[in-house]
């Protein structure tokens, strides 16, 4: 078998309509936020298999079905790795459809976690994950009751403030895990250090920098799924069987807080999902008690991070004062640039 491979780095003015014909036999599609596409040629020059890398994710790969049983799978893998390894990107997370599991388990990647008929996650590494978890361990705190808590924080309010003392008040130890992909209007580093600044002086947490085993919902490849709510389940699912089976019991975690969800429908779906996997036989780690505390309310209204930024981009910093710690305040004051953006986005 001759193949012949090409690398395609993506721009505004790309062109891959094979490479989504390709795609859609598999009932796939080539998602937005991928960066190069290798294809595979035949010796005709035919296209006969695709592939593509996103960040630290390998995504929209497919061999024409002329193909399939003939070995491409391999070698395709193989050049992605290799690309991606170029790249600086060595540590590689794969999802796919639960029929390909197999496929891809041959080509070197471990599943880290699955929902049925819906999603697969796999990564290249099967070390990463444990030498993770063994770091984590080395902060584990002692107590009968230790919760984890996972936040983005876009940015950081009195709400989410309430939440960490409430989650403190009812534990002996918090750990709070910031969500880490740089998607939301406030850099990740912005971020970090907003929390870390909002919440010194509570003796009993501790804040963790975000983790490639946080899974951010912004992130979740939806590509190969394409009812909303199937995707949101899957990403509930694999996000909470890697806490539940491996952060979780790293550190001791017995408990789960959240806060009401009365603006977002996504969110307080999610949060039902939550009590599925957290607490049920689904998934085989000790179980998760989850909580949701009321949401923290300042004249009659939830606060929330949205809100923060509305009123910010629409009337400046003088209109969120109440709404934000002293530390976030002054960030906001600071950063006029951000806010612009925010107005034009």
């Amino acid at each position: 078998m001759d193949i012949r491979f090409q690398r395609h780095t993506v721009g505004p003015r790309s062109d891959f309509g094979a490479v989504r014909a390709l795609l859609a036999e598999d009932d796939l599609e080539l998602d937005k936020d991928v960066e190069v596409v290798i294809t595979a040629h035949d010796e005709q020059g035919t296209l006969v298999g695709c592939g593509s890398i996103a960040r630290d994710v390998l995504k929209c790969i497919a061999i024409a079905k002329s193909m399939r049983g003939e070995g491409l799978a391999l070698p395709l893998m193989t050049e992605l790795v290799a690309t991606a390894w170029e790249m600086g990107r060595r540590d590689l997370f794969l999802y796919t459809k639960p029929d390909n599991e197999e496929m891809f388990s041959q080509c070197g990647f471990t599943t880290l976690a699955a929902v049925p008929g819906s999603a697969v996650l796999m990564e290249n590494n099967k070390q990463r994950l444990p030498r993770y978890c063994r770091e984590l361990a080395a902060l584990r705190k002692p107590g009968e009751r230790i919760a984890g808590l996972v936040m983005n924080c876009n940015p950081f309010t009195l709400g989410h403030r309430y939440l960490v003392e409430e989650s403190a008040r009812r534990c002996d130890w918090v750990h709070l895990f910031v969500v880490r992909e740089d998607l939301s209007l406030f850099p990740y580093a912005d971020r970090l250090t907003l929390i870390r600044q909002g919440t010194k002086d509570l003796p009993n947490v501790t804040v963790h920098p975000g983790s490639d085993y946080i899974i951010s919902r912004a992130t979740f490849p939806s590509y190969f799924l394409k009812d909303a709510a199937v995707i949101d389940k899957a990403y509930t699912g694999i996000d909470i069987q890697i806490f539940r089976r491996h952060i979780a019991p790293a550190l001791g975690i017995t408990h789960r807080f959240v806060g009401t969800e009365p603006l977002s429908a996504i969110t307080q779906r999610y949060n039902e999902d939550m009590t599925h996997w957290l607490g049920s036989n689904a998934v085989d780690a000790p179980p998760i008690v989850f909580e949701i505390l009321p949401r923290k309310e300042l004249e009659g209204e939830p606060v929330s991070a949205s809100r923060v930024r509305k009123l910010w981009i629409e009337q400046g910093v003088e209109a969120v004062r109440f709404l934000v710690p002293p530390t976030t305040f002054a960030y906001l004051g600071q950063h006029e640039e951000i806010r612009q953006k925010g107005s034009t986005s």
